[in-house]
């Protein structure tokens, strides 16, 4: 069984890659997430796909200390 957890995890989180100039919508493609639920915190989310989302952005973004 898949566990999930409140997209409001990931609040602030097109705000910050803005601020970095890092485009996300790659690695969220590809962690299987939108925008659009990212949007709603209350949305449930895979937590896997919401931690794999901030490791890659960290490592795709070169800021180790993302997220």
């Amino acid at each position: 069984m898949t566990k999930l957890v409140r997209a409001a995890v990931l609040t602030n989180y097109l705000e910050v890659t803005q601020y970095l100039g890092f485009n996300p919508r790659d690695v969220m493609a590809a962690v299987g997430l939108s925008k659009a639920q990212l949007q709603a915190p209350e949305h449930r989310i895979p937590i896997d796909a919401a931690v794999r989302l901030l490791e890659d952005s960290a490592a795709a973004s070169g800021w180790q200390t993302f997220g």
